[in-house]
């Protein structure tokens, strides 16, 4: 008996993936099986086990429908058997923006010039304006920095600050430039909110940013704000990280012993029902192509049938091996592949072998009864009890 020491639960709503599975089968009616614990003691209602190689290889059945679940009483334990679960995590980073007021009279002259100067990657050093300053000065813009950013920010939040703390309700535009020359609005009439009543505050700072922002944003500064500063610009930045799929890699050899001479197919035995995603052959010579087709039969007693029509080749191109694409097979559990070549003279003393890309799937129990569970297969004769 093979012991598995961890495994890896979810917390599922269990109802929704199991119906009452009723067997008086016992463990002495499977060839094989394998005890499940668990390191550490959990209250999670389903366990989650990735199936481990031995029972494709030992399965009677392609779809698995073989497969029953024992608790330590030897009490069968509603499962289900799903392709695997791919988890996406939410990561958020946080960035203070830097960012600069640029500063207009209320009637601003023909001769005004605003100069900015960035660094060759476009990072702002300084902004400064020739225009004379005088009492009725006011901020009319702020350009935020964006260069430095890979990821446009999915929100800016806004820290303002107010004389005598007064209380504003106005609406400001946002633009986007990559040159600092043309400008394009992005966000129109968003609201800048600070109202207090009773106590209570009502403050609306957040932006949400389209994500193809480019690299400088202007805030467009109402005049009814001159008495409202920027101290700061925070953003948040999301990323989605989905885990990738587990994929594993099985090699099979044939020979002139394994052809099927009613339909010249050449064999491969994989001793399994590996749930495969993708097939190709691997040929044995350097430079060399080959026409053919590829099948595949679930038994030794089914039909073969045509999975892909093309040229395999392997080649050298400048140092480099290259081959054909594989071919897709979407989940095909086959326990037999064969190889039938276009060309009657085909040299068998260089036969391909079958490469084989195969995903492992997971099996969802209920964590009914006490531990050690213990997955047993390999009976023949079994349907598959769906939920």
């Amino acid at each position: 008996m093979t012991k598995i020491n961890k495994t890896f639960f979810l917390p599922l709503a269990f109802s929704s993936l199991f119906a009452t599975q009723v067997s008086a089968l016992s463990l002495d009616a499977f060839t094989h099986s394998i005890e499940v614990t668990t390191e550490t003691t959990t209250d999670a209602p389903v366990l989650k086990i990735t199936l481990p190689e031995d029972i494709y290889t030992y399965s009677k059945s392609s779809d698995l429908s073989d497969i029953r679940v024992f608790n330590a009483k030897m009490k069968i334990v509603p499962h289900k058997i799903m392709n695997q679960t791919l988890i996406t995590t939410e990561s958020t980073t946080a960035k203070r923006i830097s960012f600069f007021p640029i500063l207009n009279n209320q009637k601003p002259t023909l001769n005004q010039n605003l100069q900015i100067e960035t660094t060759v990657t476009g990072t702002i050093i300084s902004s400064s304006t020739n225009e004379i300053l005088s009492p009725t000065s006011y901020v009319s813009s702020y350009i935020l920095d964006l260069s430095s950013f890979t990821t446009t920010p999915n929100t800016i939040t806004i820290n303002l600050s107010s004389k005598d703390n007064k209380d504003f309700n106005q609406s400001i535009n946002i633009q986007q430039s990559s040159d600092l020359a043309n400008w394009q609005t992005i966000i129109r009439n968003t609201p800048i909110i600070n109202l207090r009543h009773l106590k209570k505050s009502i403050n609306t700072t957040s932006i949400d940013l389209p994500q193809s922002t480019r690299k400088y944003l202007k805030i467009v500064w109402p005049l009814a704000l001159k008495d409202v500063k920027i101290e700061s610009i925070d953003s948040t930045t999301k990323a989605y990280i989905t885990a990738q799929e587990k994929i594993h890699t099985k090699i099979f050899s044939t020979s002139q012993k394994l052809l099927d001479e009613n339909n010249g197919i050449y064999t491969f035995q994989t001793n399994g029902y590996w749930p495969t995603k993708n097939v190709n052959l691997e040929l044995i010579n350097i430079n060399t192509t080959i026409p053919g087709r590829l099948y595949s039969k679930l038994d030794k007693d089914s039909s073969w049938v045509l999975r892909g029509n093309t040229e395999f080749f392997k080649l050298n191109k400048s140092g480099e091996i290259t081959s054909n694409k594989a071919i897709q097979v979407y989940g095909l559990a086959p326990r037999y592949w064969g190889f039938k070549p276009d060309n009657k003279d085909f040299d068998t003393d260089f036969l391909p072998k079958v490469v084989v890309d195969w995903t492992p799937k997971d099996l969802f129990l209920m964590a009914s009864g006490e531990q050690p569970y213990t997955v047993a297969f390999g009976a023949r004769g079994l349907d598959y009890q769906a939920p």
